[in-house]
């Protein structure tokens, strides 16, 4: 098995059809199918359903396929770094989960300053995304919200800051629930879908202690989603404060500023006490630049939320 039995196998699983593999990568058809098929013997299992149609992974060839294209990019990031190195280029790829990353990106402009030399390279992404993009060496830091799953993998983590998470409802709102497991059950909760970090929080350290669930609930994909939701009046949430640093809140005994930003209002849990921690990670072997960013990172993020914390009574 080389680097182009594992290009071959990817690229055929992708376009679905050996034909297009070999015109694509101008080889004959017979030497498309000649490499799959050495690389089943060399696994000793059956990759692909062939039919007239093209072709279909099959359970296992589906679990190779994962494996091939992790390797294929890790090889592939190893190359294009010592190229990098080799012209003196030197590349800086962070990936920021989403509903960071209005509190995160000043922190990072503050330190390309201090790396005048370095191409940076930021793009955004669900958790669970940059957490395989650092798997396959594809970033070199993300921050993400700390998800269970990082428990399982070989990826250096370090907790940047840690944060209480709160009952967000509309500005007008006025707190009159006989108890919190009540009012759970009878409003209606937008929440982030199952799987995502917060959500995780929320299920099992909110709903799962309560021993309740919302009968109503609206399902989204981001942060900003939830945010429009509960600020048009239409349901509650949960989130860390940090998610609404750019926005106004009041809390219940304040009266509502003046302006047309968005307004939310911030309601303490009181009987419970859920967090959410952000992590910066990273893989296990890193430079000593990686290292250094990464510190001054959590420096830089940290003055920050001493900043806001001055500013408020209600993030931890």
């Amino acid at each position: 098995m080389d680097m182009i039995d594992i290009e071959v196998f990817i690229q055929v699983v992708e376009r679905k059809s050996m034909n297009k593999v070999a015109s694509f990568l101008h080889i004959s058809q017979s030497a498309v199918s000649s490499r799959i098929a050495n690389l089943e013997v060399e696994l000793d299992s059956v990759l692909f359903i062939r039919s007239n149609s093209g072709v279909t992974l099959t359970m296992n060839g589906r679990k190779f396929y994962c494996s091939a294209v992790k390797a294929y990019n890790m090889i592939h990031k190893g190359i294009k770094n010592m190229k990098e190195s080799k012209e003196d280029k030197h590349v800086i790829n962070i990936g920021i989960t989403e509903s960071l990353v209005h509190n995160i990106l000043p922190s990072v402009s503050s330190i390309i300053h201090n790396y005048p030399t370095l191409e940076w390279k930021i793009l955004t992404g669900r958790s669970k995304d940059l957490i395989f993009q650092i798997e396959s060496n594809e970033l070199d830091i993300a921050l993400i919200n700390d998800d269970p799953i990082l428990v399982d993998k070989d990826i250096e983590k370090t907790t940047i800051f840690e944060e209480k998470i709160m009952l967000i409802g509309p500005a007008h709102y006025r707190k009159n629930w006989r108890s919190l497991q009540y009012f759970i059950q009878e409003s209606t909760f937008v929440l982030l879908e199952k799987g995502m970090p917060l959500r995780n929080v929320v299920d099992n350290q909110i709903f799962k202690p309560l021993n309740i669930y919302p009968k109503k609930r609206i399902e989204v994909n981001t942060t900003e989603l939830l945010k429009e939701f509960v600020s048009n009046s239409i349901g509650f949430t949960f989130m860390p404060l940090s998610s609404l640093w750019q926005e106004s809140v009041v809390t219940e005994k304040q009266d509502l500023p003046k302006g047309d930003r968005r307004i939310f209002q911030v309601m303490d849990l009181e009987v419970i006490h859920p967090y959410q921690k952000c992590v910066c990670i990273y893989p296990p072997s890193v430079n000593k630049t990686i290292s250094n960013i990464s510190d001054l990172l959590k420096k830089e993020l940290m003055n920050n939320i001493q900043l806001y914390k001055s500013q408020s009574e209600w993030i931890i």
